[in-house]
């Protein structure tokens, strides 16, 4: 975990493999030069908001919300919700109109432990 107060640029980044389970909290202002793949926004979320964001992770700050999926999403489409702390236990992924890993109903999340949703093709998946 990387925590920037102020000001943060990143002029140029390579890799040759991946970065899983890392983050990225930045106050102030944050200016990236090149190319990010995958869930390259981060946004912090304390209040209801349909629809999200592909690509996105969200930072879930209150319990209580409604966070509701793209009505047509794309095939690999992925997006991530993350409790901003441990009291962030108690909040709906409203799946609108797909299916969420088969099931026809929203997702009620009771833990606040992270996850990944795929679309992938037919439903969203956990990923």
């Amino acid at each position: 975990s990387l925590t920037v107060t102020g000001t943060a640029s990143v002029g140029s980044l390579s890799s040759s493999g991946s970065v899983q389970g890392a983050s990225l909290n930045v106050t102030g202002a944050a200016t990236v030069t090149g190319v990010l793949t995958g869930r390259t926004n981060v946004v912090n979320q304390s209040t209801s908001l349909n629809p999200v964001v592909a690509q996105t992770t969200y930072a879930v700050g209150a319990n209580s919300i409604t966070l509701t999926l793209p009505g047509s999403p794309t095939t690999g489409d992925r997006i991530g919700f993350r409790p901003a702390s441990s009291s962030i236990n108690s909040y709906t992924v409203a799946r609108n109109g797909n299916t969420i890993m088969g099931l026809s109903s929203d997702l009620t999340v009771d833990t606040a432990a992270p996850f990944d949703l795929l679309y992938n093709g037919t439903g969203w998946v956990l990923s």
